[in-house]
């Protein structure tokens, strides 16, 4: 790989919050705050459609596993489906009581989670739109969501600089560590590595689940480690910066 920049893609009118890839790396999914969420032709850049619904900005988005469908969270509190073709919209999961910050399907496309502002992490049939759990621990907004590649449980960051772990089934906390946590990811190898990122001491970390309890082992500094898209926040404890509504 060159690191050679192949393409622009231009269209939103101000910040892009976030994008992801479908499944099959044919197209991508961008978030705005303009209100907006666009995908695009990976090969060519042309843009391909414009979902419009959300009242303010767009801070996620993601694709479901067979590439149908895409989520988006937002600001103005809603959790959008969209039929990834026609671009229609398919469905508003209303529950959060605040911005929403994060959003991510289950591995098999039934479930969606989303992180909010108030606190909350919440489970959604993605067929039907259904609320299926609250998941309660945070202190303060919940900034990242992330399922296990099996789907059987849970990672979430927030502002009270903890990350916590939860059974996907009985939305029971399973386990968690303070560590000022602005992001996870949890690895491919198996529910029991995760990956967090930490703006206090700016490194990337991997925590590890073994007979010893939760044990962190920190990795290189950042600016050491081949690592693309970290997801950064503000000053601890604080909120994101609020967006203008739109329209």
């Amino acid at each position: 790989a060159s690191g050679r920049e192949l393409a622009v893609l231009r269209g939103h009118e101000g910040r892009v919050g976030s994008c992801a890839w479908s499944p099959d790396g044919s197209r991508v999914a961008s978030a705005g705050y303009d209100g907006s969420v666009r995908l695009w032709d990976a090969a060519s850049g042309r843009e391909l459609a414009v979902l419009r619904g959300h009242k303010n900005w767009v801070r996620s988005c993601a694709w479901s596993l067979d590439g149908s469908r895409v989520a988006s969270a937002g600001d103005d509190g809603g959790v959008r489906l969209w039929d990834a073709t026609s671009g229609r919209e398919l469905a508003v999961l209303r529950g959060h009581e605040n911005w929403v910050l994060s959003c991510a399907f289950s591995p098999d496309g039934s479930r969606l989670a989303s992180a909010g502002y108030d606190g909350c992490v919440r489970l959604w049939d993605a067929v039907s739109g259904r609320e299926l759990a609250v998941l309660r621990g945070h202190e303060n907004g919940v900034l990242s969501c992330a399922w296990s590649p099996d789907g059987s449980r849970l990672a979430s960051a927030g502002y009270d600089g903890s990350l916590r772990l939860w059974d996907a089934a009985s939305g029971r906390e399973t386990g968690w560590l303070f560590d000022d946590g602005s992001s996870a990811m949890l690895t491919p190898d198996g529910p029991q590595r995760i990956a967090l990122f930490g703006e206090a001491w700016r490194r990337l970390g991997l925590v590890e689940r073994s007979d010893r309890g939760i044990v962190r082992h920190p990795i290189e500094t950042l600016n050491e480690m081949p690592v693309a898209n970290a997801k950064r926040k503000g000053r601890a404890r604080t909120g994101p910066q609020a967006a203008p509504r739109l329209g």
